[in-house]
Order: structure tokens, then sequence, then C-alpha cells
């Protein structure tokens, strides 16, 4: 039998709690204008960060909440 790595979950749904979702939401305004802030497009968020581009719009949008590994990467960059 062959074992295969862990692989975090790509996407998280928002969660059903609504504070829960309005933690989501307002963390999704925090890194949307913090990259405003920085003057920095999308396009540079991609590549300094290695996240997708969709994933990168889908948190900024709150329709996905950050992994932890997105969170990191995202801290760094801004």
């Amino acid at each position: 039998m062959v074992m295969h790595a862990y692989k975090p979950p790509v996407a998280v749904r928002l969660p059903k709690d609504p504070l829960a979702r309005q933690i989501a939401q307002s963390q999704a305004r925090r890194i949307l204008a913090l990259r405003l802030e920085h003057r920095l497009s999308r396009v540079v968020a991609v590549k300094r960060t290695g996240i997708n581009w969709k994933r990168i719009r889908a948190i900024e949008e709150g329709s996905t909440v950050a992994c932890l590994d997105e969170i990191v990467k995202l801290a760094s960059l801004y």
C-alpha cells in the first residue's frame, strides 16, 4: 500500500455560525485593505506568495476563509 503525503484542503467553506462568519468576513476586508494599502496588485501578490489568484480573490471577497499557511504567506508579504 502506498502512503500519500498529507495535503491541507484547498478551499475552506465559510462557517455556518453567524459570529464565525462575521470574523471571516472581517478577516477578508483586512487582507484586502492591506494589499491596497501597500499598493500591490493581485498579480504581484500571486507572484510573491505563490497562492493562486482565484484563491486570493476568494479570500479577499470573503467567500472562503484563508488557511493558516496562506495567512502566514500574506502576512509576510504585507
